[in-house]
């Protein structure tokens, strides 16, 4: 009977640890896309095409890496525009090129600093236009 009993209660926390795994997996944030273009401020030069599959699966990029606003679990992923004007620093938020920049540049950086390979000159993320 003990035996039973035990079992039982084994039961209901198995069942109770799967309930809890799959509306955590319910909360996760939505698939990203696997490749995207950043488009939003080019004059001279070419948009962005970013592999953003890359960046988070071979590179180990966490959303936090870039984007800085974002909060585990949260399904909302803001533009980077949404707080960085295109033209000025506004308040705290730089503008957005420079955002961009300090974002992509300093990570390119440490990486080719660490021996990776990563993009650091203009050209190699922004062909010129044609």
């Amino acid at each position: 009977m003990k035996t039973l009993k035990f079992i039982g209660i084994g039961a209901v926390a198995i069942a109770g640890v799967l309930f809890l795994m799959s509306s955590r997996a319910q909360t996760a944030a939505p698939a990203a896309p696997d490749k995207m273009t950043i488009n939003e401020i080019q004059k001279t030069f070419s948009p962005v095409d970013l592999n953003h599959k890359d960046h988070v699966e071979k590179y180990k990029n966490k959303c936090v890496d870039c984007h800085h606003e974002y909060k585990d679990g949260d399904a909302t992923v803001k533009k980077c525009s949404a707080c960085h004007d295109p033209a000025v620093k506004k308040d705290k938020a730089p503008a957005l090129k420079d955002a961009y920049h300090k974002a992509c540049i300093d990570c390119h950086k440490k990486e080719v600093a660490a021996g990776k390979k990563a993009p650091t000159k203009c050209m190699e993320c922004h062909p010129k236009k044609k």
